[in-house]
């Protein structure tokens, strides 16, 4: 009876990891579950950071899907939690601004870029630098949100600077791109 206690513990376990569910992984009612934690931030922002490295080792033109799905990944994850209520609805408008991006400037002759279990799609090369400004802007009225909304701690500024990383990688970017094109 014990080994089959222990067979199902691990499969309980594996099956977790496999869906997201490892050490590193974010899910607000394991963290505190309700009320603003810092648990639950720092594991959101932990998420959005991860999520912001993986998206920029993609090549530029799928970046944008992969921010996408970034960004609604979070705002599902906080949604548990409704006293993350503003922060969910911040990230879920960034995240359909970047659906409007992708969809107006989508690239139908590139592939879709495969990356583990996530599919992304490119955008067309001459849409870069609008397309930069637009997702720059969306993150800008996102953390005019989160610095607004009424907190009893710093978890939404927490927030906020988490996603002040993803714009600096979208500029830093776009003067790399300014740069290359002065060169040639």
């Amino acid at each position: 009876m014990s080994r089959l206690i222990a067979f199902v513990s691990c499969l309980l376990l594996a099956t977790s990891a496999l869906a997201g569910g490892g050490r590193d992984s974010f899910d607000s009612a394991a963290y505190g579950g309700y009320g603003l934690t810092n648990a639950t931030t720092n594991s959101l922002i932990r998420q959005l950071k991860r999520d912001f490295q993986r998206c920029s080792s993609i090549p530029w033109t799928y970046r944008y899907d992969c921010y996408d799905d970034a960004y609604y990944r979070s705002a599902r994850n906080l949604s548990r939690n409704p006293s993350y209520e503003p922060a969910a609805k911040a990230l879920e408008e960034v995240g359909r601004k970047i659906t409007a991006v992708l969809n107006e400037n989508a690239d139908p002759a590139k592939p879709p870029l495969r990356k583990g279990l996530n599919t992304y799609r490119a955008i067309k090369e001459s849409a870069e630098t609008k397309a930069r400004a637009q997702v720059a802007d969306a993150i800008s009225e996102a953390q005019t949100v989160l610095l607004r909304s009424p907190d009893d701690g710093d978890h939404f500024t927490r927030i906020a600077s988490a996603l002040e990383s993803n714009k600096v990688l979208l500029r830093s970017a776009l003067l790399w791109l300014g740069h290359l094109l002065r060169l040639a």
